[in-house]
């Protein structure tokens, strides 16, 4: 077994190398100290089921291979009893450089303690080098032990290296607000005292679930620099939304804003006293007027400035996923596979919430063989819930203060109407710097889409919003909106039953509608001609690798994380008041910045793996490139690539041959290596190459284009045959095949040796095989002879016939057709040069074949 720790009291920077590790290190188990520092704590409470991490207790230490420390160099300090005696092998990752490691015999170490102002850095540095790239939540955290143990990179400790990793964490995504929010910064003196003035004289404001705090002090003719500091620690210290301070010194009135909302935004605020900043940091400098004066004024101007805060039934995912308490814990598991979720409701015949049950709890029934047992003998019934009407602010109060993953929501006659994850408090967290930056793609939309597409869009919306229907546009064609190309595929997705959205807006506006009932799509054609799809939001399963998806309806979110990458997992709003905003869950704007192709989840070309086809496809058409984890993934579903239908694959092929040079996408597959799981058989070299440009101008046909895969020698030209779909394809790969089989082993002098071989077969396939001798045998007299062989064949004279042969006293039989072929094949090689010269080579014949 191999396992990561680190020191006890974990900080963030021990923290953050850990899981930097558990990147490094995939299949060893990353495990959570009980100890942690306060900050780390609050962290964990609302980010631990980002991270795979296992508790000490489910280690066996008896058991262990190789240990990975990180931020410590002594086992004793990851836990108690751990000697280097304990396992065979030790990577250590410490930037402590006056703590030396002590050799082992009883084991091998492998140790990196270089001087960086963080531990982290070092595995950041080893992350670059083997290109692995992070997740925006493991880039942020990698930056909090960055940024603690480097004091924000301003400690003397901090190097050029550390630096760097900072850039690179940024291009990973690092939220910058989440790292604000968990550091620290030490006060002076002067800067505690007028940290606890402004403590004593604080005025608390509640409005719309924030709590603003106001505060004042005069501290006379004394100048107290750092305020700015004073007030950053001061909304840290008070956990309050927005923190505004007051200083009189010195007969100026300094005004100092903080706000960790973008709910509040300060320069509004600040504005009229001539003050500036951006919408969470700002401050003004006021002479000649009172204090208390200026206190009041910004008080009041304060509580009309918080926004509205977003509530439980805007930020719940529904319909919920939820379980029945005669469930089995076997069904449970299934579930929890199917879905991916961390958890469960359980609910009664009135859709009333009895019960919660975590995967956990579902995983540690299974290990006790408990899988027939119903779920509510194990699940947690001491529920913590909401209503919709409880905003953000109290529902995060809520996840941390009773350490749940998942809150219920519950409508006022107790049934379940929604659920709030944690995973969705910690997206909106991650929005929040970017709440008032809204990505609007209305412009694009005029831009690029013909009026009579946007006046139904924007009637879509409007009507769904008479229903209370939230619609989406969702697919190629907002990555095309963004990029401003033109595309009128147009798919509509609606948070609710879509086949009767759309059977209403049909009836109503004269559409002529298709419906999808199994699939929950249905597609409409207007009256002007333009086809319309809109479905509900799905979900999709795998039953098993490369199958067709199960599909059933689920939320918005979910229906754009089955989409292949997230340059097409985003969706545009159509509603009036939000129309074309951009819903991008998984950063797939930012990748289209970068020109980056990148897979959803992990298991993505596991489950269909025609999507590296797809990727490809992408690539080409937009120039850009699949990142490396995804290029990674590739690998990984080879065995998947072999469970797909031959029609499938060729349907993919029909698409991206029709689209990019087939030596390009020939190229790319063998440089993936992936080439022969798709065909089997086939290999893209200098012969394929050279084979391709003739054998197409043969003819056009999907099966032409492959054909020169197959060719390099005549054992592989059977292969060809699996994408032989019509019955002249299939017959061609077996004349192609004679042809080389009989040549590559025939002993060929002359023109007229290929009679035999090559009499009955299609012109097509001797063309095919002059090229293969030439090129992939490097026979280039056989081929010579081959060609001159079809020429003559196609212009032989008609000199001997079973006619002549009855008049020469032959009676019909099996000979005929030797004595023909002979007698072809003397004209061939120019033996025989007349008619009469033809019949006595005949006659001659016939005598030596009779006793």
């Amino acid at each position: 077994m191999d396992v990561i720790l680190t020191h006890r009291h974990m900080d963030f920077d021990a923290l953050a190398s850990a899981v930097a590790a558990s990147r490094l290190y995939p299949e060893a188990r990353l495990v959570l100290q009980e100890d942690q520092s306060e900050e780390v704590n609050e962290y964990l409470a609302l980010f631990k089921d980002e991270f795979p991490f296992v508790s000490s207790r489910h280690i066996d230490w008896n058991d262990l291979h190789t240990v990975i420390l990180t931020d410590v160099s002594e086992p004793d300090r990851a836990k108690d009893g751990l000697t280097f005696s304990s396992a065979p092998h030790w990577i250590i990752y410490d930037h402590h450089t006056n703590k030396k490691v002590p050799g082992s015999p009883e084991a091998a170490i492998d140790a990196r303690i270089e001087p960086t102002g963080a531990a982290v850095t070092i595995l950041i540095e080893e992350l670059i080098q083997r290109q692995l790239s992070l997740t925006p939540t493991e880039a942020t955290l990698l930056a909090l032990g960055l940024y603690t143990d480097t004091g924000s990179l301003v400690y003397p400790s901090t190097t050029l290296r550390d630096l760097q990793a900072a850039v690179f964490l940024m291009e990973q995504g690092m939220n910058l607000d989440t790292v604000g929010q968990y550091m620290e910064e030490s006060l002076s003196p002067d800067q505690q005292y007028a940290l606890r003035a402004y403590l004593g004289a604080a005025e608390i404001i509640e409005r719309e679930g924030l709590q603003l705090l106001i505060t004042k002090f005069d501290a006379g003719d004394k100048h107290i620099g750092g305020l700015n500091t004073v007030t950053s620690n001061l909304i840290e210290t008070t956990g309050a939304s927005a923190v505004i301070t007051l200083t009189k010194a010195q007969g100026k009135i300094f005004v100092i804003g903080r706000s960790a909302t973008d709910r509040i935004h300060l320069p509004d605020i600040l504005a009229p006293f001539g003050g500036g900043g951006h919408s969470r940091a700002g401050s003004a400098t006021i002479k000649d007027q009172l204090l208390d004066d200026v206190y009041d004024q910004i008080k009041s101007q304060l509580q009309a400035a918080v926004g509205r805060s977003i509530t439980a039934e805007e930020l719940m995912s529904r319909p919920v996923k939820t379980l029945k308490p005669e469930t089995t814990i076997k069904e449970a598991e299934g579930m929890v596979l199917r879905y991916g979720h961390s958890g469960f409701p359980v609910v009664n015949d009135q859709y009333e919430l009895v019960g919660i049950i975590s995967r956990r709890d579902i995983d540690k029934a299974m290990h006790h063989q408990l899988g027939h047992a119903p779920v509510k003998g194990y699940m947690s019934s001491n529920l913590h819930t909401a209503s919709p009407h409880h905003r953000f602010e109290e529902l995060q109060q809520q996840m941390v203060q009773h350490n749940v993953g998942r809150l219920p929501i519950i409508d006022r006659r107790g049934a379940l109407i929604g659920l709030v994850s944690r995973s969705d408090i910690i997206a909106r967290l991650r929005e929040d710097s970017t709440a008032s930056e809204t990505v609007n793609m209305e412009e694009n939309m005029r831009m690029t889409l013909p009026d009579s597409i946007q006046r139904w869009l924007r009637a879509v919306g409007e009507e769904g919003a008479r229903q209370h229907l939230r619609t989406y546009l969702i697919g190629g064609v907002v990555r095309d909106i963004i990029l401003q190309k033109g595309n009128e595929d147009i798919d509509i997705a609606v948070e609710g039953d879509g086949i009767a959205f759309a059977s209403d807006i049909a009836s109503k506006w004269n559409g002529e509608i298709h419906k999808h009932e199994a699939f929950g799509t249905a597609t409409i054609t207007w009256p002007d001609g333009l086809k319309m799809d809109i479905a509900s939001s799905r979900t999709e399963f795998y039953e098993k690798p490369g199958s067709l998806p199960d599909v059933e309806s689920s939320t918005l979110k979910e229906d754009l994380f089955r989409r292949d990458f997230t340059i097409n997992a985003m969706a545009l709003a159509l509603h009036p008041e939000e129309f074309g905003n951009l819903i991008d869950h998984f950063s797939g704007l930012e990748d289209l910045k970068r020109g980056s192709i990148r897979v959803l989840h992990n298991l993505s070309f596991v489950e269909d793996p025609t999507r590296i086809l797809r990727a490809i496809r992408f690539e080409h058409r937009f120039d850009f490139a699949m990142d490396h984890e995804t290029e990674a993934f590739i690998a990984q579903a080879v065995n998947a690539i072999h469970a797909l239908s031959t029609d499938r694959i060729l349907a993919e092929f029909q698409r991206l041959t029709a689209e990019m040079p087939p030596a390009q996408l020939f190229h790319r597959l063998q440089k993936l290596d992936v080439l022969s799981a798709f065909l089997p058989g086939a290999v893209w070299d200098n012969t394929a190459e050279r084979l391709l440009p003739y054998i197409t101008s043969l003819q056009s046909s999907l099966f032409m284009t492959l054909l020169p895969l197959f060719l390099q020698e005549s054992g592989r030209v059977l292969s060809a045959g699996r994408v032989a779909v019509r019955k002249q394809d299939k017959q061609l790969v077996r004349h192609v095949h004679h042809l080389l089989d009989e040549s590559w082993a025939l002993s060929i002098e002359r023109p007229g040796d290929f009679h035999r071989i090559a009499a009955h077969v299609s012109p097509l396939s001797v063309d095919i095989a002059v090229y293969c001798l030439e090129y992939s045998a490097r026979q280039p007299e056989k081929a010579s002879l081959l060609r001159q062989y079809q020429e003559k064949w196609q212009e032989l004279p008609s000199w001997i016939s079973g006619a002549d042969l009855r008049r020469l006293g032959l009676r019909p039989g099996p000979l005929y057709k030797f004595i023909i072929s002979e007698t072809e094949k003397a004209i061939i090689n120019e033996e025989i040069t007349s008619s009469q010269e033809a019949l006595n080579y005949a006659e001659a014949l016939i005598h030596s074949c009779q006793p």
